[in-house]
């Protein structure tokens, strides 16, 4: 068999498993479930003041962005919000 097949499959394996462990956990109880909530929200948010920093530095707060730039924030925004 060769070594490709040998990772597909094991890759396959390791997704089937994840899914089933996921299928089969417990439900989140509303308190765990808001905890969950709002440590994914206060990381997003880090992320996003992170690159609008990045993207925007040096320009003040009521100049207008270049199209550039609003490319680039999207560019990078987008996946940290997917």
């Amino acid at each position: 068999m060769s070594r490709s097949k040998v990772l597909v499959g094991g890759a396959l394996v390791v997704i089937v498993a994840l899914q089933a462990g996921v299928a089969f956990a417990k439900p989140l109880t509303p308190k765990q479930w808001k905890k969950q909530g709002n440590a994914i929200c206060t990381a997003t948010n880090a992320k996003i003041a992170a690159i609008e920093g990045d993207v925007f530095a040096g320009t003040s707060d009521d100049a207008e962005p270049t199209d550039e730039q609003i490319q680039a924030f999207v560019v990078e925004f987008v996946p940290v919000i997917d």
